[in-house]
């Protein structure tokens, strides 16, 4: 039986993420924390948009662009910010007062780097989804984040702990 510890990683940045697995992956624990801020972040991938609503990526992109927009003019920024308030009391460097905090701004910056979907609540941003869909038409909105369409892998981080396990 393989055993993979699974958080959300709710907005945490690269340093944090070591920070935080790094008691249990000494313990030969392997550790899956998600790409984005939760599972259902996976979803708001292009590719898997485009796939799991047949049309071509370029559209999908489209529509989580506008979904990110939509989020913006909401409080995406307010849950951000609140999120960050949790992660330092998670993160047992900070605990113990062995690293500086890193600030909500830097680790926007940081997130938004890597992927403009990793500052938002995955469950948000597809909620979002499926509205901008909505709007636009665009049947199987409703299926975002409960389907995973034929070819393609959801979570491929963890499917790559999983084989290593």
């Amino acid at each position: 039986m393989k055993i993979v510890l699974h958080r959300d990683s709710d907005f945490m940045v690269q340093s944090e993420r070591e920070s935080f697995s790094k008691d249990y992956e000494d313990k030969g624990i392997p550790v899956w924390l998600t790409r984005g801020s939760d599972v259902e972040a996976y979803w708001a991938c292009p590719s898997t948009l485009a796939a799991l609503l047949k049309i071509d990526e370029a559209r999908a992109k489209e529509i989580v662009d506008k979904a990110c927009d939509l989020r913006d003019s909401k409080d995406a920024d307010k849950v951000f910010r609140n999120k960050r308030k949790e992660i330092y009391n998670r993160i047992p460097a900070y605990k113990n007062g062995d690293a500086d905090q890193v600030g909500a701004d830097t680790a926007r910056d940081e997130l938004r780097a890597v992927d403009r979907t990793h500052i938002y609540v995955g469950k948000d941003l597809i909620r979002a989804i499926r509205e901008v869909c909505s709007q636009q038409g665009i049947k199987g909105g409703t299926r975002i984040s409960k389907d995973i369409p034929g070819g393609t892998t959801i979570a491929y981080d963890l499917k790559l702990i999983l084989d290593g396990a």
